[in-house]
């Protein structure tokens, strides 16, 4: 009996929790693996940019369109363009999904 109450409890717990998440549009951080391409590198190290600063633009970051994703810091923001990569062989041990950054920029 009580262990249906506490499963009740938790479902009921998560259902308001997804709501207020929709409703505020909070998101959970994106997970997966992150590859550079040549010109994103290129144009991480000319706008000064680091790895960190771009994996944290991509997991918290708010999608503006399909396959692009804008952060905003308190002096500047970083947005990035990104594909995810299929592989023709999906390895059941590692379900990591990747996304390949193909540019990113810095503005004010």
């Amino acid at each position: 009996m009580w262990y249906n109450a506490f499963n009740m409890r938790q479902l009921i717990l998560g259902i308001g929790k997804e709501a207020l998440r929709q409703l505020f549009g909070l998101q959970k951080p994106r997970s997966g693996k992150l590859v550079l391409t040549r010109y994103a590198f290129q144009k991480m190290t000319e706008y000064k940019l680091d790895r960190e600063t771009l994996e944290n633009a991509f997991r918290h970051g708010r999608q503006a369109k399909a396959g692009k994703i804008t952060h905003k810091y308190a002096r500047y923001s970083v947005g990035l363009y990104y594909k995810r990569l299929d592989s023709p062989i999906q390895n059941p041990l590692e379900p990591e999904t990747t996304y390949l950054i193909t540019t990113c920029w810095r503005g004010r």
